[in-house]
């Protein structure tokens, strides 16, 4: 007979293969936090990032996310807690907004027509709002986000 135990909980998803060449450290358990961003926050965050893209023209990254998303736990453990990730989303203007936070937070997910969690946009100059593809390898993610930035995305 086949016995079946079913465990809920927030587990810790499985981490992604490491290529022979990448040395793995053990990830904190603030990894979470340290993949959203730490400078442009929720809808307020949104605003300001939004006036230095006028200013600038530096594309936006917007990641929409849940404390409860299981799914946006992977994307952050798994990509967006990366070393390279973490430092191209430092040359642009990244925000995290949570459209649990508030009103403002939940407006602005439902402009972007926002459907599910995590949901990942980049914002170009004179560009369509490009949808990132959050389920692909991070090498993947962040060739996607270079490209929407540039505007060569198809």
């Amino acid at each position: 007979a086949v016995q079946a135990v079913v465990i809920r909980g927030q587990g810790t998803p499985p981490a992604p293969p490491v290529a022979a060449k990448t040395a793995s450290k053990p990830v904190a358990d603030d990894s979470r936090a340290s993949a959203r961003s730490t400078r442009y926050q929720d809808a307020a965050g949104y605003t300001e990032a939004l006036r230095e893209h006028q200013k600038t023209g530096k594309p936006v990254a917007l990641y929409f996310y849940a404390d409860w998303c299981k799914y946006c736990a992977q994307l952050e453990r798994g990509i967006l807690s990366r070393s390279e990730v973490k430092q191209y989303l430092g040359t642009i203007l990244y925000v995290s907004v949570n459209p649990e936070h508030g009103k403002p937070e939940a407006a602005l997910f439902q402009k972007f027509d926002g459907r599910g969690y995590p949901t990942f946009l980049v914002l170009a100059k004179n560009q369509p709002v490009q949808e990132i593809p959050t389920s692909v390898p991070p090498e993947a993610f962040l060739q996607e986000c270079r490209e929407a930035a540039r505007g060569t995305s198809q």
